[in-house]
Order: structure tokens, then C-alpha cells, then sequence
């Protein structure tokens, strides 16, 4: 059988990303109600991506402002990511709604340094928390496509809306790649 080509420049990318794969936790949508949902330390920080990069990227909420993440840095060794939940938007209107007025479809109602659940079970000192001590990110769903979508533009039949849920959580994780130890 045909084995996929690969050239010797793309052998030290994959190398170096499973080596980042295998410090990785995701613990997506588990919900807050969980115990490993139980982050300690500091506060998170909001990283939204640069306008231009979450253009060129695609990584945008359904309507179209900057999509990004939250960062506390503790360990810089240990990194868990959780993912937000939020369900599909089913109908154009649902999808509408989240991008006129809610953090499910803007960043424009992200808080600077609390998650967009206002997590108060966030706490530094649960015994439940075996990643405790661990950096966290933390993102939070805003294109209402189950983090699927790989739309770079706006979609006729959402009126003008974009769902770009898989290029926002690729944007993130190159873009922590590229300015922490993650």
C-alpha cells in the first residue's frame, strides 16, 4: 500500500506536537457541576486573538468579532483545556439571538478576567481537583456549531452568521503554542 508523503520539515511538527498532545488534559464539556472542573489559583485572563489573525484564521464567533480564550498560568510543564459547551443553534433564529446578545455568539460580552459561566466553584484549595496546581485555558463557545464549523466567512443561509467552532480551537492551540510553554 501508498503510505501519505511526508517531507523531513514535517516530521519535527508532528514529533512536537504529540510531545504536547501527551501533556495535554482535555476535559471538554464536562459541565461545571463536575469535580475536575474545580480550577485553583489566580484569576483567568481573557486572550482575545488579534483582528487581523482571527480574520486570516477564521477564528470568529457567529458574529464575527475575535474569538479567544482564557488563560491562567501556573505550571508551565502541565496544561489542561476545557472546552465549553453550548449546544448547536438549530435554527437561523436561535443563532441570531446568541450573536445579537449573549457570550454564546460574541466575544463582545466576555468579562476581562471571569470566564463567561462566572465559575465561582473555581476554587484553590478542592481536594477534588487533581489538576489544581496545573495552567488552565479555558474556551468559551461563541459559533453555536458544536466546535465543527470551518467556515472563514459569513453563511448565506444564517443571514451573514459564521460558524468557525474547529478554526477557533485550532487558532487557539497554535496561538498557545506559539506565545507560552504549552
Amino acid at each position: 500500500h501508498a503510505s501519505a508523503p511526508c517531507c523531513s520539515t514535517c516530521l519535527p511538527h508532528l514529533f512536537a506536537a504529540r510531545a504536547r498532545m501527551a501533556r495535554l488534559v482535555v476535559l471538554g464539556m464536562l459541565g461545571a457541576s463536575h469535580p475536575f472542573a474545580v480550577f485553583a489559583g489566580a484569576p483567568f485572563t481573557l486572550e482575545l486573538f488579534p483582528k487581523e489573525l482571527a480574520e486570516e484564521r477564521g477564528a470568529q464567533c457567529l458574529d464575527h468579532s475575535p474569538a479567544g480564550y482564557y488563560i491562567r498560568v501556573q505550571d508551565p510543564q502541565r496544561w489542561v483545556v476545557f472546552l465549553e459547551g453550548g449546544g448547536l443553534c438549530v435554527e437561523t433564529v436561535d443563532c441570531i439571538i446568541r450573536a445579537v446578545d449573549s457570550p454564546t455568539g460574541s466575544s463582545k460580552y466576555w468579562h476581562n478576567h471571569t470566564t463567561p459561566e462566572n465559575n465561582h466553584m473555581l476554587t484553590e484549595d478542592s481536594p477534588l481537583n487533581p489538576f489544581a496546581n496545573w495552567s488552565h485555558v479555558y474556551l468559551p463557545y461563541c459559533s453555536g456549531d458544536t466546535w465543527l464549523g470551518n467556515s472563514k466567512g459569513p453563511h448565506l443561509t444564517l443571514l451573514g452568521l459564521q460558524m468557525s467552532g474547529h478554526l477557533i480551537l485550532e487558532t487557539a492551540l497554535e496561538h498557545l503554542a506559539n506565545t507560552t510553554s504549552f
